[in-house]
């Protein structure tokens, strides 16, 4: 069975965990298993998806038969393609982008194909959903409708923009399940300092890079 490995490469959070636990069940529903790697201990302790500890790079496999997701890729993703692993980013947008993916994955598997989703920057869980139906239902990404950084009403005055794309159905995003309320009853301080501080497109914690 074919697998997607999200390499972890973020802090966890609960919106991050959302967007991996979306990713598991999107992933299986279409028949593929999937697993975070390079878990740290609060991934490994708080994930409900299977979680290793390493990096998905560390494993014997062939390089020819992985495709790693990159936005900066080359190339894109087409439904002729038939990896046995596919990479995902576990990166938390950023607008701008910082393109860690090319900085922090992508040359961890050596021999291993990029491809990109076209001109969007899908959340992590968009992205596992529009490689699937690429690679599964043989839809090309140009056919895919697409919401570009989707604003949520929060409450009267109150909403917040998304620094991620996501696939969409009929014009809604399809968002992860449980986000929106999330982000109405527990961004407060947490979130709204990590919207604020990747809207100047660094982490909270200062990050030179």
């Amino acid at each position: 069975m074919p697998v997607v490995f999200i390499e972890h490469a973020d802090r966890w959070s609960p919106w991050l965990d959302l967007e991996y636990t979306e990713s598991y069940r999107v992933a299986r529903r279409y028949g593929w298993e999937l697993t975070v790697t390079g878990a740290d201990p609060e991934v490994l302790v708080k994930s409900r998806y299977p979680a290793l500890p390493y990096s998905g790079s560390d494993l014997p496999l062939r390089g020819d038969r992985v495709i790693v997701l990159d936005p900066d890729a080359e190339e894109p993703l087409t439904p002729d393609e038939e990896p046995d692993v596919l990479v995902v980013g576990g990166i938390l947008g950023d607008h701008p982008r910082r393109r860690r993916t090319r900085r922090l994955i992508t040359p961890r598997f050596r021999g291993a194909e990029a491809r990109h989703l076209g001109e969007y920057h899908f959340s992590i869980d968009g992205a596992v959903r529009v490689a699937l139906m690429v690679l599964e239902e043989g839809v090309r990404v140009e056919e895919i409708e697409v919401v570009e950084r989707p604003e949520v009403e929060l409450g009267p005055g109150h909403s917040v923009r998304l620094h991620c794309d996501y696939p969409a159905e009929e014009g809604r995003p399809l968002l992860p399940p449980g986000l929106v309320e999330y982000l109405r009853e527990g961004i407060v301080e947490y979130e709204e300092a990590e919207l604020r501080a990747r809207g100047r497109g660094r982490d909270r914690v200062d990050d030179p890079d």
